[in-house]
Protein backbone atom coordinates (compact mmCIF):
# COMPACT_ATOMS: atom_id res chain seq x y z
CA UNK A 1 0.00 0.00 0.00
CA UNK A 2 1.49 3.02 -0.97
CA UNK A 3 2.50 5.71 2.00
CA UNK A 4 0.27 8.36 1.11
CA UNK A 5 -3.04 5.81 1.30
CA UNK A 6 -1.52 4.37 4.59
CA UNK A 7 -1.61 7.89 5.85
CA UNK A 8 -4.98 8.72 4.69
CA UNK A 9 -6.46 5.54 6.12
CA UNK A 10 -4.89 6.48 9.87
CA UNK A 11 -6.38 9.91 9.15
CA UNK A 12 -9.88 8.17 8.28
CA UNK A 13 -9.57 5.88 11.61
CA UNK A 14 -8.68 8.84 13.75
CA UNK A 15 -11.54 10.34 12.56
CA UNK A 16 -14.13 7.58 13.16
CA UNK A 17 -12.04 6.88 16.91
CA UNK A 18 -13.37 10.80 17.63
CA UNK A 19 -16.53 10.02 16.45
CA UNK A 20 -16.86 13.06 13.86
CA UNK A 21 -20.10 12.55 12.42
CA UNK A 22 -20.02 15.37 10.17
CA UNK A 23 -17.25 14.21 8.41
CA UNK A 24 -18.69 10.75 8.34
CA UNK A 25 -18.43 10.87 4.35
CA UNK A 26 -14.66 11.67 4.70
CA UNK A 27 -14.27 7.51 4.68
CA UNK A 28 -15.96 7.00 1.62
CA UNK A 29 -13.06 8.88 -0.30
CA UNK A 30 -11.27 5.34 -0.45
CA UNK A 31 -8.20 6.34 -2.47
CA UNK A 32 -5.83 9.08 -2.00
CA UNK A 33 -3.01 10.45 -4.18
CA UNK A 34 -0.38 13.71 -3.86
CA UNK A 35 -0.64 16.20 -6.74
CA UNK A 36 2.08 18.94 -5.69
CA UNK A 37 0.82 20.40 -2.89
CA UNK A 38 -2.32 18.70 -2.72
CA UNK A 39 -3.96 15.78 -1.57
CA UNK A 40 -6.49 14.14 -4.28
CA UNK A 41 -9.17 12.66 -2.43
CA UNK A 42 -10.98 10.44 -4.78
CA UNK A 43 -14.49 9.16 -4.33
CA UNK A 44 -16.70 6.87 -6.44
CA UNK A 45 -20.31 8.52 -5.59
CA UNK A 46 -20.54 11.83 -7.25
CA UNK A 47 -23.51 12.31 -4.12
CA UNK A 48 -20.82 11.10 -1.64
CA UNK A 49 -17.93 13.72 -2.94
CA UNK A 50 -20.87 16.39 -2.87
CA UNK A 51 -21.91 15.75 0.70
CA UNK A 52 -18.13 16.05 1.54
CA UNK A 53 -17.70 19.50 0.16
CA UNK A 54 -20.33 20.36 1.96
CA UNK A 55 -19.22 19.08 5.16
CA UNK A 56 -16.16 21.07 4.52
CA UNK A 57 -18.04 24.20 4.59
CA UNK A 58 -17.75 24.33 7.99
CA UNK A 59 -14.93 25.85 9.34
CA UNK A 60 -14.35 24.04 12.49
CA UNK A 61 -14.52 20.63 10.33
CA UNK A 62 -12.02 21.99 7.57
CA UNK A 63 -9.63 23.04 10.51
CA UNK A 64 -10.10 19.55 11.77
CA UNK A 65 -9.19 17.99 8.92
CA UNK A 66 -6.95 20.03 7.65
CA UNK A 67 -4.61 19.86 11.15
CA UNK A 68 -5.05 15.83 10.84
CA UNK A 69 -3.71 15.89 7.01
CA UNK A 70 -0.61 18.53 8.09
CA UNK A 71 0.48 16.54 11.12
CA UNK A 72 0.11 12.97 9.05
CA UNK A 73 2.14 14.38 5.85
CA UNK A 74 4.53 16.93 7.70
CA UNK A 75 2.76 19.78 5.48
CA UNK A 76 0.47 21.68 4.56
CA UNK A 77 -1.91 20.63 1.25
CA UNK A 78 -4.62 21.78 -0.44
CA UNK A 79 -8.01 18.92 -0.04
CA UNK A 80 -8.91 18.54 -3.56
CA UNK A 81 -12.02 15.80 -3.83
CA UNK A 82 -12.95 14.42 -7.37
CA UNK A 83 -14.85 11.99 -8.73
CA UNK A 84 -13.87 8.56 -10.16
CA UNK A 85 -15.09 7.16 -13.12
CA UNK A 86 -16.00 3.77 -13.74
CA UNK A 87 -13.59 3.98 -16.70
CA UNK A 88 -10.94 4.97 -14.09
CA UNK A 89 -10.41 8.64 -14.84
CA UNK A 90 -11.02 10.94 -12.52
CA UNK A 91 -12.79 13.90 -13.09
CA UNK A 92 -12.88 17.28 -11.37
CA UNK A 93 -16.30 18.52 -9.62
CA UNK A 94 -18.47 19.83 -11.54
CA UNK A 95 -20.66 23.31 -10.83
CA UNK A 96 -23.87 21.64 -12.51
CA UNK A 97 -26.28 20.95 -10.67
CA UNK A 98 -25.77 17.81 -8.82
CA UNK A 99 -27.88 14.12 -9.98
CA UNK A 100 -30.15 12.81 -7.55
CA UNK A 101 -28.51 9.65 -5.71
CA UNK A 102 -29.34 6.10 -6.22
CA UNK A 103 -31.40 4.18 -4.14
CA UNK A 104 -28.22 1.93 -3.65
CA UNK A 105 -25.86 4.99 -2.97
CA UNK A 106 -28.32 6.32 -0.28
CA UNK A 107 -28.75 2.86 1.44
CA UNK A 108 -24.78 2.82 1.47
CA UNK A 109 -24.58 6.27 3.03
CA UNK A 110 -27.24 4.90 5.76
CA UNK A 111 -25.64 1.98 6.95
CA UNK A 112 -21.98 4.36 6.79
CA UNK A 113 -23.34 6.67 8.95
CA UNK A 114 -26.04 4.60 11.02
CA UNK A 115 -24.35 1.02 11.15
CA UNK A 116 -26.36 -0.78 13.71
CA UNK A 117 -30.18 0.73 12.23
CA UNK A 118 -32.27 -1.63 10.55
CA UNK A 119 -32.68 -1.00 6.52
CA UNK A 120 -35.90 -2.40 4.99
CA UNK A 121 -35.73 -3.44 1.55
CA UNK A 122 -38.69 -3.89 -0.95
CA UNK A 123 -39.86 -7.09 0.07
CA UNK A 124 -39.62 -6.74 4.36
CA UNK A 125 -41.62 -4.61 6.32
CA UNK A 126 -40.73 -2.36 9.36
CA UNK A 127 -42.11 -4.43 12.80
CA UNK A 128 -45.66 -3.26 14.19
CA UNK A 129 -45.24 -0.81 17.04
CA UNK A 130 -46.75 -2.07 19.96
CA UNK A 131 -50.53 -1.96 19.80
CA UNK A 132 -52.29 1.50 22.25
CA UNK A 133 -53.83 0.63 25.32
CA UNK A 134 -57.84 0.85 24.83
CA UNK A 135 -59.15 3.43 26.51
CA UNK A 136 -55.94 5.22 26.37
CA UNK A 137 -56.41 9.05 26.53
CA UNK A 138 -60.14 9.02 28.27
CA UNK A 139 -60.80 10.07 31.74
CA UNK A 140 -62.10 7.56 33.58
CA UNK A 141 -66.39 6.71 34.02
CA UNK A 142 -66.28 9.59 31.17
CA UNK A 143 -66.85 7.02 28.75
CA UNK A 144 -64.82 8.92 26.65
CA UNK A 145 -66.79 12.21 26.90
CA UNK A 146 -65.10 15.66 28.54
CA UNK A 147 -66.85 16.29 31.75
Amino acid sequence: MPKEQRLWEEIVARMDQEQRLPLATLAEGTRVRLEDDALVILFDFEFSMQEFQAQLLDPKEQAWLQAAVEEKYGRRLDIRPRLEEASGEVSEPSEARPREPSEHEILTRVRTIFPEAEVFGNNAAPSKPPAAKKGRGRAKGTGGRAR
